[in-house]
């Protein structure tokens, strides 16, 4: 652990989470289950809070605890886990076990998706990583929550299909509610994320195509994930986080098996929609985004359809054909 102070730590944390959407604004911050989840006591917790209140980033409210923002979003008062929070180890810097298989098994399911239906056993798959079985469920219920995964009339887990027409469902979904959030969230977002993000977006099309899939994916979770939050509608947010499977399918596809294409795939787009964000224009920046997802439909039918035609790796020996 470094020499920085407990509270320091937890600080940092929990600000850098609020940067990048994690804790959107309204969210309630309690000592208590801040504590549990760092191992620490209440009081760095709540020194972290004071620093944070003094700085403008989270605000007192008529009710317990502090809420992210200037208050004036109706507060929310969900549980919150290791995965709102950027840097989510503990205090000791171990990670959650979850969290060091959560990449592979969520780079095999998602394909299995695109190419179908799958039946997915729990057992064989923390068997097959050398885990438990509640670390293997652990990992299931997270990636169930980006529509990946759903449960059968037995419980079974399995593979949701990601076939064209529910490419075309989901992408329907996004271009009805996702320039609605936008517009919403442009008044809230902070003018130094915003610049933060265009900075990466800049530094991707200069290097492009030597680029990383985790830079690809940073910046359209930049967009489409961490601009949204700021909107604190959590049943809008609800809704499109069950499309953001379209999103992992870009992660585990575009950048493996094949050389990117020669014209960036989505960043020209991504800079008009944060240009007129930072220019103050939400519906501008409104009416861009809803011009980039009808884009990127067709780009992402193309590429799964592609990817069903040439995919030739097994699957894992946890992921087997669905039952009747």
């Amino acid at each position: 652990m470094s020499t920085r102070s407990t509270y320091e730590t937890i600080a940092d944390a929990l600000r850098d989470s609020i940067h990048d959407g994690r804790l959107a604004t309204g969210t309630v911050l309690l000592e208590g289950s801040i504590a549990a989840m760092f191992g620490s006591s209440r009081t760095p917790v709540r020194q972290a809070l004071e620093l944070l209140l003094r700085q403008g980033t989270v605000s007192r409210f008529d009710g317990r605890g502090m809420v992210v923002g200037d208050g004036s979003a109706p507060p929310d008062r969900r549980t919150l886990d290791r995965t709102d929070f950027a840097q989510p180890s503990d205090m000791t810097g171990k990670k959650p076990a979850w969290q060091n298989l959560y990449h592979d098994v969520e780079h095999a399911l998602i394909r299995a998706s695109v190419l179908g239906c799958f039946r997915v056993n729990e057992l064989e798959l923390a068997r097959y990583h050398g885990v438990g079985r509640t670390v293997g469920h652990d990992v299931l219920v997270r990636i169930q929550a980006t529509g990946i995964l759903a449960k059968d009339r037995q419980a079974h887990w399995i593979t949701v299909p990601l076939d064209d027409q529910r490419v075309n469902d989901l992408y329907e979904l996004r271009e009805i509610l996702e320039p609605v959030v936008l517009r919403i969230a442009a008044q809230h977002i902070p003018a130094a994320i915003l610049g933060e993000m265009r900075a990466r977006l800049h530094e991707a099309a200069h290097d492009y195509p030597n680029v990383t899939a985790q830079q690809l994916d940073q910046l359209e979770h930049d967009l489409h994930v961490a601009c949204p939050a700021f909107a604190s509608n959590p049943e809008l947010l609800a809704a499109l986080a069950r499309t953001r499977c379209i999103i992992i399918s870009s992660k585990h596809i575009l950048h493996h098996g094949e050389a990117l294409p020669d014209r960036d795939p989505f960043l020209r787009e991504h800079d008009r929609v944060l240009a007129a964000l930072q220019q103050g224009h939400g519906d501008v920046a409104a009416d861009a985004l809803l011009s980039h997802l009808r884009a990127a439909r067709r780009k992402v039918l193309r590429r799964l359809r592609i990817f069903r035609q040439t995919h030739r790796a097994p699957l894992p020996p946890y992921v087997g054909p669905a039952k009747p």
